[in-house]
């Protein structure tokens, strides 16, 4: 009888055993499953916040980008005046120095003219007392 005793016990305790260890199965998938609400809960609340974030950000990437074609446009309309200043530019100055040159040349050619005729009339004794003016 002293094993039908023994073995009575253990059977006990290994249902004792199993019962504690479901017990604590249970408690421990009821303590992942609130965890599991709690992070859907939070997910869903990040995303109520974060949606209207991210809308806002993405209109005002857009505006940002209509803001940077414009002032592209106007960069290039910018190259362009300077393009069209620099021919302006261009054109005036050598309207200015054309003449310039010209006028020059010619100067010089008279200066060298009168030289020339200045020493000829010197050569020649052409005054009235040979002396130069």
């Amino acid at each position: 009888m002293d094993t039908d005793v023994a073995q009575s016990i253990m059977w006990l305790a290994l249902a004792f055993l199993c019962v504690a260890v479901g017990a604590g199965l249970g408690y421990l998938f009821w303590r992942a499953g609130r965890m599991v609400l709690s992070m859907d809960e939070l997910v869903s609340e990040v995303g109520e916040h974060a949606l209207p974030v991210v809308d806002k950000l993405g209109v005002g990437m857009d505006t940002v980008n209509s803001q940077l074609h414009k002032v592209d446009i106007v960069m290039d309309s910018a190259v362009d005046v300077a393009q069209q200043i620099d021919t302006s530019v261009r054109a005036v100055s050598f309207a200015v120095t054309e003449p310039v040159r010209q006028v020059s040349g010619m100067m010089a050619g008279m200066g060298a003219a009168a030289g020339s005729f200045r020493a000829g009339m010197a050569e020649d004794g052409g005054g009235d007392d040979g002396a130069r003016p």
